[in-house]
């Protein structure tokens, strides 16, 4: 018990100011330190109980990747960061297609393990996996249907610049409205009657 209390030793001051803590430290006879480390450690078993799954997904598909994706751009190589350019078009291709089918796809018996070991399958240097299927099957694709996506592309942007038009539009004609106008002296006249209140 006295390692425990030396190794949590750190935590006393915090728990310190909390006295329930205080109080169940007294009563089990140990520094409160152990008592803020005991919670903090349940803590972290529940959510990792809990959250476990989604921890672990993140980790592998989005943090070690991102963090090799910096390293690639800090290097004078093209090919690594390729590599890992690579592997994010996959991960969105994926990404959209788990967003848009996810409901189906969650019957397939063990389908998150399954997700995890296509990331896996993806993202290691051995198997080159997001290389292989984009020059086997997604580059191809790409190719082949440019023209529409660049389209689709254009009749986004330009339905974007559309609404965002008529909103400028719509903006400037209430501004310019003498009945906003009014409306708007009357709430400046009035908070102005409250802050005197307050003189």
């Amino acid at each position: 018990m006295d390692i425990l209390n030396q190794k949590l030793r750190p935590l006393n001051p915090l728990a310190e100011k909390i006295p329930q803590l205080k109080q169940i430290a007294a009563q089990a006879g140990v520094e409160p330190g152990v008592i803020l480390g005991g919670l903090l450690l349940v803590s972290l078993l529940v959510t990792f109980i809990l959250f476990g799954a989604t921890i672990l997904t993140l980790t592998i598909t989005v943090i070690y990747p991102a963090f090799k994706s910096i390293q690639a751009l800090e290097t004078a190589h093209v090919e690594d960061d390729k590599e890992w350019l690579t592997y994010w078009i996959i991960f969105g291709l994926f990404t959209l297609i788990d967003d848009f089918f996810g409901f189906v796809l969650a019957f397939i018996p063990y389908f998150y393990w399954i997700k995890l070991a296509f990331f896996i399958y993806l993202l290691a240097p051995q198997t080159q996996g997001a290389k292989f299927l984009y020059n086997g099957f997604v580059k191809d694709l790409l190719d082949k249907n440019k023209h529409h996506i660049e389209g689709l592309i254009n009749d986004i942007k330009g339905a974007a610049g559309d609404v965002a038009s008529e909103a400028k539009k719509t903006a400037i004609n209430e501004i310019n409205n003498p009945q906003n106008l009014v409306r708007a002296a009357q709430v400046a006249q009035s908070a102005q009657e409250e802050l005197r209140k307050f003189d």
